[in-house]
């Protein structure tokens, strides 16, 4: 039986138990994700239909799709299924976003001051 303290006695009903040992796991490395051979691009609006866009091309190597929008007016990106039309776009900045930005720069300032 366990050795008693003075201030636990055992006619009052308490009984000092060992600690559990508890183990610490090791953290599970994150899997790569998985490389598509050959694959297709999709937009998707909410749970509908996904709507391919782009496909690969097996027979070349560098098969990645990637998306430039500058900074002028005519930069517009449309994807349109018979759900409806999402675009991607720029425009001026608006005095509200001008706002936020500035938030979140002074916040960032913050941080980042000893």
């Amino acid at each position: 039986m366990a050795e008693q303290l003075e201030l636990f006695p055992t006619e009052v009903g308490y009984e000092l138990t060992p600690q559990e040992e508890t183990q610490v796991q090791e953290p599970q490395p994150i899997p790569e994700p998985k490389v598509y051979e050959d694959c297709e691009w999709c937009f998707q609006f909410n749970d509908g239909e996904p709507t391919i866009f782009a496909f690969s091309n097996p027979a070349q190597s560098n098969n990645e799709l990637t998306f430039t929008i500058t900074n002028s007016e005519d930069s517009v990106m449309t994807f349109t299924n018979s759900d409806g039309e999402f675009k991607i776009f720029a425009r001026e900045i608006t005095e509200e976003t001008k706002i936020k930005r500035e938030q979140i720069n002074a916040s960032k300032n913050q941080e980042t001051q000893p």
